[in-house]
């Protein structure tokens, strides 16, 4: 099978990273007070302060326009100024991630997730930089994590997949996964029918060889 595909790990653009963290609502759900998922905001989330807001748009502006410096000095400081926000932690960790500065962007998502726990964005890419580490078991936890808070997203069940299929060998996760890819893409995917054809073939090798030993 032909891997060179996968693309389990790799960071798009800045203005495809922005894309994802405006919607998200990162930086309205960030507040440790009340976590909640990352793309709701329930009634009882705080009010955004007003400069918040303007410096958080400054600071994705910088991004959108490719100026990633002052993007990253805007995002830094509101982690000072809002430390317990999510988003600024993952916008300066997404920035350290495309840099591959894992060790960096490793503590950025940390720091994200402690602040907010049901930060969906924060635990999804804490897993990519473990996948990344060769730590497949943090991996799993933190996959596992975001799936949970929600399970809608169709590249998180996709690196899912990649990761038990190439990574740590569970092949029947690997391929429930893959399967609600499937279902959740909005467009198909001209590879997926092969890897799932794949699969399924080597978890019949496999059940062929546990059975020849058992008998």
């Amino acid at each position: 099978m032909n891997y060179s595909n996968y693309n389990s790990a790799r960071i798009p653009g800045h203005r495809a990273i922005l894309c994802a963290i405006v919607t998200g609502i990162l930086f309205l759900a960030g507040c440790s007070a009340t976590p909640s998922k990352d793309a709701s905001v329930t009634a009882a989330t705080p009010a955004i302060p007003s400069q918040l807001q303007s410096q958080y748009k400054a600071a994705i502006h910088y991004m959108q326009t490719d100026n990633i410096e002052q993007a990253y000095q805007g995002f830094s400081a509101l982690t000072v100024e809002y430390p317990t926000y999510s988003g600024p932690y993952i916008n300066l960790g997404l920035i350290h991630l495309k840099r591959q500065q894992l060790d960096d962007a490793e503590a950025l998502f940390k720091k994200a997730v402690s602040v907010n726990s049901s930060s969906f964005e924060g635990h999804n890419q804490l897993a990519i930089v473990y996948r990344k580490q060769g730590n497949f078991s943090g991996a799993e936890t933190h996959y596992l994590k975001a799936k949970n808070i929600d399970d809608s997203s169709a590249n998180l069940h996709k690196n899912m997949a990649i990761l038990y299929d190439l990574y740590m060998g569970k092949l029947p996760q690997a391929l429930a996964h893959y399967q609600q890819y499937k279902q959740l893409l909005q467009e198909p995917d001209p590879a997926l029918r092969g890897w799932i054809i794949d699969i399924e073939n080597r978890i019949k090798a496999q059940n062929r060889q546990a059975n020849n030993h058992a008998g």
